[in-house]
């Protein structure tokens, strides 16, 4: 390190194995020291003076130094600090005080995160059941009110009086399970990640700091006086269902439950690679949606809040060209890298997760994927782990069939207190919900009514863990998302399940006989292009959520595809659970992206979509 002989004018901050740096020309070059003055790394900064040096080690005396200017500016020295040595003593949290509406809550390493606070009450009325909503879309956006939906679906309502018993009405969360929460009478934290909304810090997809970020969360917000018991729960569908995931395995000494909703077994090979292959329809659009909403004031209500006078809204979007790019960063490895994709893997978080858990998704999820089902047996640590899974998409886990077990698991777990669903509520949330489905919806009858905590409890932990909706759209009205018939069982995967082989036989027969080794192949030419048909055309991606979608299903050309059927099923088979093909492939190509779709052919010709591969 060069000789310090001038103070930076730039301001740098020690975090966790990470060093930001604001407030400094665009385009300066900066070298980054260890307290013996030996080079750690190098960069530019941005063209808004910001850079963060990642993957530091921790140490004392760590300082920057700009290296292109004599005399050379120094900072002064800062701490790097291991995820371990970095938790804060108590004192820290109790001494952040929330209030109802919109603020910040300050983390570890001084990082403030957007938070809006609706309590379903006055303060002095309280302390209330509390749950928190953690992600990186917008949840602590305070622009939102439901009242001109209800104004429009239920003419009949005064919504100015409505919204003096239902005040989540009026001024609304902005995600749809924090809106639940607050209609089931739940006080409701909702916070922007770092690095996106109107929180500070850089943005990076579950990345160490994210989880830390989150541990700090539900301290803070425990340590309220308007919480119930001093403890909080989480809710959250996909990015805040796996959110919960991420920050439960980090063990927040006052977690109570956690609710994940639609989410998946494993980052990169459930969703982002599936088999290998670059998932370049949801998992592409996705991140770069989450990336560029991650802009400087890329969500646009940030802007709103910024130019209404939050100054801290304002400068905490000075580190946003630090983000990282998830799909570069993804495409960048040709095969799996463990040290990257194994801290992603939620299926080895969830052993470290040690509070009631209640899961629920889809398998035929368009989104994360079919594969949720298979985290279900890695709770090992979990006191009551409950699942529920369905056929059906990704909104599904938002339909009141899962809804009515969602808000009873909080009841039991969190509040300590059975309470009855607002009739307000079943009035007009089926309306709100057709929204969503294209139909509405009704809420089935709560099961443990009239019963206190203790009694409710001890009969849900009676009950076998995995709960199956089967033909989940065939209820009164076709397509809503309303199961025929359900069953529950111990384990997953269900015990006694048998397993049934099938295998390719000639002109594309599928059969429980084995072929000889010349009768079983079959050719097909490989064209890429048919990788990129869809099921659903335009842009419009939410007609997947309807009851009815306008799915578009062609059948491949002759050549295009290995296509096999079976002889009709002489009798009535139930099927559940995962599925694997077991394939000998010769090719003339170095790279064919291989799938399977299984499917049900009904003696009327028309055919259903069962599940798929890759």
């Amino acid at each position: 390190m060069a000789e310090p002989t001038a103070p930076a004018e730039f301001s740098v901050r020690g975090s966790v194995n990470q060093v930001a740096v604001t407030g400094a020309a665009p385009d300066t070059e900066l070298v980054l020291y260890d307290g013996d003055g030996q080079r750690l790394d190098d960069g530019t900064t941005d063209a808004q003076g910001a850079l963060l040096f990642r993957e530091v080690p921790s140490g004392h005396g760590v300082r920057v130094q700009e290296s292109s200017a004599d005399p050379a500016p120094t900072s002064d020295a800062v701490e790097v600090t291991t995820p371990r040595s970095s938790t804060p003593p108590e004192s820290f949290y109790d001494a952040q005080d929330l209030v109802p509406g919109y603020g910040y809550i300050t983390t570890r390493d001084g990082t403030t995160l957007s938070a809006a606070i609706y309590l379903p009450g006055p303060v002095e009325e309280g302390p209330y059941p509390t749950v928190v909503e953690y992600s990186g879309y917008s949840p602590s956006n305070p622009t939102n009110s439901l009242e001109d939906d209800v104004s429009r679906l239920l003419p009949e309502i005064d919504t100015a009086e409505l919204c003096q018993d239902l005040t989540f009405v009026c001024d609304t969360p902005d995600q749809p399970a924090s809106t639940l929460a607050a209609a089931m009478g739940y006080a409701v934290v909702a916070v922007n990640m770092r690095g996106t909304g109107c929180s500070g810090g850089a943005y990076d997809f579950f990345e160490t700091l994210q989880l830390l970020d989150g541990y700090d969360v539900i301290e803070t917000v425990a340590a309220q006086d308007w919480v119930k018991g001093g403890k909080v729960g989480m809710v959250g569908l996909s990015y805040p269902g796996v959110s919960q995931l991420f920050v439960a395995s980090t063990q927040p000494p006052h977690l109570a439950a956690i609710t994940p909703l639609s989410v998946y077994d494993d980052t990169v090979r459930g969703v982002l690679a599936p088999g290998g292959i670059f998932n370049s329809g949801f998992a592409l659009a996705w991140a770069d949606e989450v990336l560029e909403s991650a802009q400087p004031y890329g969500q646009e209500w940030s802007r709103t809040i910024a130019e209404a006078g939050d100054f801290t809204c304002a400068a905490n979007q000075e580190m946003r060209l630090q983000n990282v790019d998830a799909v570069a960063k993804a495409q960048s490895y040709e095969y799996y890298a463990p040290e990257v994709a194994d801290p992603l893997n939620t299926g080895t978080l969830a052993s470290d997760i040690e509070v009631p858990t209640f899961l629920a998704c889809a398998f035929e999820d368009e989104q994360t994927g079919g594969r949720c089902a298979r985290i279900a047996d890695k709770f090992t640590g979990a006191p009551v782990a409950k699942f529920t899974f369905y056929n059906g998409a990704h909104s599904d886990g938002f339909a009141p069939q899962v809804l009515v077990e969602w808000d009873s698991f909080l009841d039991m777990y969190l509040a300590d207190e059975i309470t009855p669903i607002n009739p307000l509520i079943k009035t007009f949330a089926p309306e709100l919900l057709s929204e969503v489905f294209g139909t509405g919806v009704p809420f089935p009858d709560q099961r443990w009514t009239g019963m206190n905590a203790d009694e409710a409890r001890e009969a849900y932990e009676a009950e076998d863990s995995v709960r199956i909706i089967f033909e989940n759209g065939a209820g009164d009205v076709p397509g809503a998302p309303v199961g025929r018939y359900e069953a529950r069982y111990p384990s997953w995967p269900i015990p006694d399940t048998t397993a049934t082989s099938w295998y390719l036989g000639p002109d594309g027969t599928l059969g429980d006989e084995a072929p000889s080794a010349d009768e079983g192949a079959v050719e097909f030419d490989f064209d890429a292009a048919l990788a990129e048909k869809v099921t659903l055309p335009g842009d419009d991606v939410d007609t997947a959520f309807e009851a009815l979608p306008p799915y578009q299903w062609a059948h491949d050309e002759p050549g295009d595809a290995a296509v096999f059927v079976s002889e009709a099923f002489t009798r009535e088979t139930t099927m559940v659970g995962t599925a694997n093909a077991d394939l000998w492939v010769r090719t003339e190509v170095d790279d064919v992206p291989l799938s399977v779709t299984l499917s049900e052919v009904r003696a009327d010709g028309d055919e259903t979509y069962v599940q798929s591969g890759w």
